[in-house]
């Protein structure tokens, strides 16, 4: 399934951008056929090495509000980036385009 996240505007935008850990905080994610749903990403260092752990404030069957959704580690990514990345981004305005359809045709068929 393809995920598309874009960050939820908060008051405090402003200074969490120029804090060290920018990913932190509510992000809305196109969960293919679940439609969109609300994340809190947090970092959790209790580890070796920092990770991203998003949570679900909305949940759907697969994973329920309150319970982690992913894991990521929090490093830089290789660079130069691996040419399937690089092709990946891309795709991504027509992935997402189609992702974002099929989940809207989704709707509407289960509506009625």
């Amino acid at each position: 399934l393809l995920h598309h996240f874009t960050r939820v505007a908060c008051p405090s935008r402003q200074q969490r951008s120029q804090h060290p850990h920018r990913l932190a905080g509510l992000w809305k994610g196109l969960y293919g056929p679940h439609g969109c749903e609300l994340l809190s990403l947090a970092y959790d260092f209790s580890g070796r090495s920092a990770r991203i752990v998003a949570t679900k404030l909305t949940g759907d069957v697969n994973v329920p509000a309150g319970q982690v959704t992913w894991r990521a580690q929090a490093a830089p990514l290789q660079q130069p980036w691996p040419a399937e990345e690089v092709r990946l981004l891309q795709l991504r305005p027509q992935l997402v385009a189609a992702a974002a359809a099929a989940a809207y045709r989704l709707a509407e068929s289960e509506a009625g």
